[in-house]
């Protein structure tokens, strides 16, 4: 049952109060009336405001109502609009963007305008996105570049910020909305192609306007077979099946705290910086960049040793992760291939997936893992695993953003729960002088401090 009536009373002032629940939820708001004596309280406690509701972490509190990604840990189960991964199989990244950002897969009339224009989108590359990220030493971390290559591309398209602008541009405009996640995406593609050549100092190969997303991704990243010219046919095949089941899970971290930052009506290239910020921490998508400089420390499978093992168990499942089965079958294709650390990430899974440890507990690896095992056989450096997995899921960010811009919308500001001194401390002398000039209506007034 998930409607009712929540009984509540306040041993304070043995009031009762009925709290509607809708949906197995209850709205913070209505516990504002729960209002008790202030007398003898501490001030900072605000009693007479309501009842606060505390919850470290949020991880019992709901922000908002969403219809793009349903996960359910206990059975399972992970569906986007309503499509699992079995349904979405074989799906390219237009697809998934056109499903997670307007709802529904694309006609292959509209998968190709999709495809063209993100793609002519990635051919115009502003000068002052390549200096910037070329003013890096090319031997540090990537996701600084990434990031300011992001706000350069943000200075080259003022248009586009609507502080700028002189208010709000985005909020319920659709077609202002559309065109602007069209450029994030072509944005990202080419920032992270630019970073991996500034890095590998190589030749930056632009993309081209007839190729989809993933093979002007791998072209910029350097990704070529050579005796073809064309991307690697087994990385692209593997960066679409990682795009499927990476694509988005629900309210993450990274999510939060973009849609925090699009509360206060930002553009996307805005919000995407905070999720990258975000993300790239340890206990974030930053662990596969852990996991993967942990397994080069180690070497070779048959160097045993103790090690902090990232990836294993997940907040969100009680069972097993639903994308580790297709994980596995990337996996396979990948084996082919010669890689130490892949060889180490190999044996790591299959010494978890038997020990009695992991089983008693229900420690399974979760989907995330195995796309850092992707792309560590894929050959990408440490520093890029976050990169790309943050990629894989740009529809997902997206997505988030525009439903964001259709709803209404409340700057996100929480109460903050202060536990310190609420009166000045009277030992400390004031510094301010005995009289300071007032500005007031156009004249100078003398006021006593």
């Amino acid at each position: 049952m998930s409607e009712g009536t929540l009984f509540v009373k306040d041993s304070r002032t043995s009031r009762q109060y009925e709290i509607p629940i809708h949906r197995n939820s209850v709205l913070a708001s209505d516990f504002q009336q729960m209002a008790g004596p202030s007398a003898g309280s501490d001030p900072a406690d605000k009693v007479s405001k309501g009842i606060r509701l505390l919850d470290p972490g949020l991880h019992h509190t709901a922000s908002h109502e969403s219809k793009i990604t349903w996960v359910d840990g206990e059975n399972g189960v992970l569906l986007f609009r309503g499509l699992s991964i079995e349904q979405l199989w074989g799906s390219d990244f237009e697809d998934m963007v056109h499903l997670m950002v307007w709802e529904t897969l694309p006609t292959p009339e509209q998968k190709e305008t999709l495809r063209k224009d993100i793609a002519t989108a990635a051919c115009n590359i502003p000068d002052s996105v390549v200096k910037t990220i070329q003013s890096f030493p090319s031997d540090g971390p990537a996701m600084p570049m990434i990031i300011a290559g992001l706000a350069a591309y943000m200075g080259a398209g003022p248009t586009y910020i609507p502080a700028f602008m002189g208010g709000p541009i985005y909020h319920r405009n659709p077609g202002k909305v559309n065109k602007a996640i069209i450029r994030t995406l072509a944005a990202y593609s080419v920032v992270t192609g630019l970073a991996c050549s500034h890095k590998a100092g190589t030749k930056f190969i632009t993309p081209s306007p007839e190729g989809t997303f993933y093979e002007n991704l791998l072209t910029m990243l350097g990704h070529i077979d050579t005796s073809t010219g064309r991307p690697n046919a087994l990385h692209l095949s593997c960066l679409r099946r990682a795009g499927v089941i990476t694509v988005d899970h629900e309210l993450t971290n990274s999510t939060f705290a973009m849609l925090v930052t699009s509360s206060s009506l930002t553009d996307p290239l805005s919000s995407l910086i905070s999720g990258l910020a975000a993300a790239y921490g340890p206990l974030h998508m930053g662990a596969s960049e852990s996991a993967c400089k942990t397994m080069q420390k180690i070497g070779s499978p048959e160097n045993r040793g103790e090690r902090r093992l990232f990836g294993y168990g997940h907040r969100m499942y009680k069972t097993v992760d639903p994308r580790i089965d297709i994980g596995q079958t990337i996996l396979a294709d990948l084996q082919a291939e010669p890689n130490p650390v892949f060889a180490i990430a190999m044996e790591i899974d299959r010494i978890a997936s038997t020990d009695e440890y992991f089983i008693k507990r229900k420690l399974h690896a979760n989907g995330d893992l195995y796309v850092t095992f992707f792309y560590i056989g894929m050959g990408f450096p440490a520093d890029f695993i976050p990169i790309m997995l943050f990629c894989q899921r740009l529809p997902g960010y997206m997505a988030h953003w525009r439903e964001a811009m259709g709803r209404d919308i409340k700057l996100i500001r929480p109460a903050g729960f202060y536990t310190g001194p609420t009166t000045a401390n009277p030992d400390v002398p004031s510094k301010l002088p005995g009289e300071v000039a007032v500005p007031l209506k156009g004249a100078v007034e003398l006021a006593k401090l």
